[in-house]
């Protein structure tokens, strides 16, 4: 299905690569020079701004966040309209106009990052964002599951050449997205097709749709991004003897 809307593309980048089961290297140097941080204790919260907005603007999403958390907001590489972008606007955001690499690309530049931040494989990260960040946590969660204990993707999708259809690696990453029935943009039929492909290949994957939402974030999937990372860290908060 083709939706002749505007988004994200990237003509020039690697090619994805077609399942999660090899990792990709993260060896290459990124392009994030500024990062807006929050918090000193407790688990790394990556959150990542959508097209035309700020890390600024984006750490509003974690306002409420009842537990400790260091928060993350890197910023984007490329100006566009008042902020940044992480890859350049499409109109073809469900077709076949290299959406794929210039996701690829990005979710690649940002596990660098993570990586030099001493994100790790026992020491992963949790990773959320809006429209162009949601995207990327999908990404950064199927392209590098060991980095991402839980990702949160707000108003994002895969294309089909990005999502998994093959089991995850042990631990799983969890993935909650939420996505406004009503979005226009990035259009709740391309996130509910990438959590079914990835759910049916035995991801941990959920969608919830908001009515009467469009492409923003309203207060039940902010509620719920807090949720999700409130329990987290209740799950892996250390028992007493």
């Amino acid at each position: 299905m083709t939706f002749s809307l505007q988004l994200l593309a990237l003509a020039c980048a690697p090619s994805p690569r077609s399942g999660p089961s090899t990792p990709v290297s993260v060896s290459a140097p990124h392009g994030i020079e500024r990062v807006v941080r929050a918090g000193s204790a407790g688990p790394r919260v990556v959150v990542l701004h959508g097209y035309g907005a700020t890390p600024e603007g984006i750490l509003g999403l974690m306002e409420g966040l009842e537990s400790p958390a260091r928060l993350l907001a890197p910023q984007a590489p490329s100006p566009a309209l008042d902020g940044w972008a992480w890859f350049p606007l499409s109109r073809d955001v469900g077709g076949p106009d290299g959406l794929g690499p210039g996701i690829a690309a990005a979710a690649d530049d940002i596990a660098v990052w993570m990586v030099e931040e001493g994100v790790s494989s026992t020491d992963p990260a949790v990773v959320t964002g809006f429209s162009q960040g949601g995207m990327l946590s999908f990404a950064l969660a199927a392209r590098h599951p060991e980095l991402v204990t839980l990702a949160v993707p707000l108003g994002g999708m895969l294309p089909p050449e990005l999502t998994p259809e093959t089991p995850p690696p042990a631990p799983s990453p969890r993935i909650r997205a939420w996505h406004g029935a009503d979005d226009r943009r990035v259009p709740a039929a391309l996130a509910e097709r990438t959590v079914r492909v990835m759910a049916r290949a035995g991801w941990d994957a959920e969608l919830q749709r908001v009515p009467d939402a469009g492409h923003t974030v309203p207060a039940a999937a902010r509620i719920g991004l807090l949720h999700a990372v409130q329990e987290l860290q209740a799950d892996q908060a250390p028992t007493a003897p």
